[in-house]
């Protein structure tokens, strides 16, 4: 715990994107962030969330969260009273290469600049890189009024730490969630912290073994996981996880499912997720880096159904032996069915699960890294000595 006379003032910058024709809500930078925030002692950190774009108002998080925070728009404007529901407020957004645009011409930058004036916050935390749109516009204001800026990303490969310091050299620590790949665990240097997925600690096998566990927020996940499910070997268990489906959509789903048999299961909580996940020999999810390696630290094979998420050309060779992305033509499957089957009868050995294996909560251990993290950025700051832009 600090030595601080007053609790540290963070304003945390996230934002998502609004579901879209045949998609799911892009909320992983939200989630990570409230994830992340439900474990900071409100006696260490005083907790000012700055959001931008769609809210899922149905998510069981975002919901308990809301009103226990300090939130605003993009407009400066404070929203923490219950109900008091955000609406985008940045005009149409658009998805390009996993980052957040907005349209030419329009700009947040005069009211944030008003918003960080008078907080006045010890650190900016970006949720992701501020390569565009909202993060930036926020990277840009805390630049030019002097105020120290960290941010959090994934943890691709272990040469993405350098490219990230070189893309955002006004960005002091970065604060990564990945895979031990070679063991790496911890601060790397001064200015890299690494740190395991944020899972729940299980509270036991899932209440049905699956064969396969299908993470279906996404329609196009939810249609590739069934399809492949049917070309599994006959008796084969496949647990659909998503919101609520039409029983119309659900007897079309069991057919398309052929021999295998289909199990409907709603939305997890944090615990039953990783129970589920676990007790799995394989998982079909969209291309979520996040959902990716949380399959992967628990041990279990991953068939993904590319969206609106990361390109399986980033990803490390360390994750790729035991990734499969499925092509956009169905004739092509061969392959993945194959390893698919072949991880149904032996699950692979991955290098990284005996280590994660010693961090049941792996959610609470990232989150204490998270706060030594911020103490030592506020209290250290690297700007001081001249090292950032």
């Amino acid at each position: 715990m600090s030595n601080r006379e007053r609790p540290l003032r963070a304003v945390f910058v996230t934002y998502s994107f609004a579901p879209s024709a045949g998609q799911s809500a892009i909320i992983g930078v939200l989630k990570r962030f409230l994830r992340l925030v439900r474990y900071l002692p409100p006696e260490a950190v005083e907790v000012h969330w700055l959001h931008g774009g769609y809210l899922p108002e149905h998510d069981p998080m975002v919901r308990e969260w809301l009103p226990r925070l300090n939130r605003y728009a993009p407009s400066g404007e404070c929203l923490n009273a219950p109900g008091a529901w955000l609406r985008p407020r940045l005009g149409r957004l658009r998805w390009r290469v996993g980052k957040a645009w907005h349209p030419p011409g329009r700009s947040e930058k005069p009211r944030l600049t008003r918003l960080f004036s008078k907080l006045r916050p010890d650190l900016v935390v970006l949720m992701e890189s501020p390569l565009a749109g909202f993060l930036l516009e926020a990277s840009e204001v805390a630049q030019e009024l002097g105020l120290p800026q960290v941010a959090m990303d994934n943890y691709m490969e272990p040469g993405h730490p350098d490219e990230l310091i070189r893309g955002s050299p006004q960005i002091e620590r970065w604060f990564l969630l990945g895979l031990p790949y070679r063991g790496e665990r911890g601060w790397q240097g001064e200015r890299i912290l690494l740190a395991p997925p944020l899972l729940a600690p299980s509270p036991g096998p899932a209440s049905e073994r699956a064969d396969v566990t299908i993470l279906g927020y996404d329609p196009k996940v939810g249609e590739d996981g069934v399809t492949l499910a049917g070309l599994l070997p006959a008796g084969t268990v496949a647990r659909l996880l998503g919101p609520p489906l039409p029983e119309e959509v659900r007897e079309r789903y069991r057919r398309q499912a052929g021999g295998a048999r289909l199990l409907f299961a709603p939305m997890p909580d944090e615990a039953d997720y990783r129970a589920s996940l676990e007790g799995s020999s394989l998982v079909v999810c969209k291309n979520g880096f996040q959902q990716i390696v949380e399959c992967l630290a628990v041990g279990t094979p991953v068939i993904v159904s590319e969206g609106s998420g990361v390109p399986g050309c980033f990803l490390s060779e360390e994750i790729l032996r035991f990734t499969r992305y499925l092509p956009p033509d169905q004739g092509l499957w061969d392959d993945a069915v194959g390893l698919a089957r072949g991880w149904m009868s032996e699950r692979p050995a991955m290098p990284w699960t005996s280590a994660l294996a010693g961090i049941p909560d792996m959610a609470r251990h990232s989150a204490g890294l998270f706060l030594e993290f911020l103490e030592r950025s506020a209290a250290e700051p690297l700007t001081a000595r001249g090292r950032t832009a």
